[in-house]
């Protein structure tokens, strides 16, 4: 996929790969055991999916998007685990 046509949020990359695999929101909600509202949320910007939920979306996309998708959920929680991980670290010291 061209820069150009790169979806800019989580959210459009999560819609564009769902469409193309041809699932509803129903049924990629139902791959990873939760409620549709979560893909429709997720979807609209409106939520951003728990590391689990990311990880059950992930594994239900095909492996052609798949890894593409935990990319870009990967760049989005990092800076969230990386300062719980400090704040751990101080917390130890």
């Amino acid at each position: 996929m061209s820069s150009k046509n790169q979806p800019k949020t989580l959210g459009e990359l999560l819609h564009r790969l769902r469409k193309e695999e041809g699932l509803t929101q129903e049924q990629l909600a139902a791959g990873g055991d939760f409620h549709q509202s979560v893909v429709s949320l997720c979807e609209n910007g409106e939520r951003t999916p728990t590391l689990a939920q990311a990880l059950a979306m992930w594994t239900y996309l095909s492996p052609k998007h798949g890894a593409w998708f935990w990319e870009q959920v990967r760049r989005l929680h990092t800076p969230h685990l990386d300062r719980a991980a400090k704040r751990h670290k101080r917390g130890r010291r």
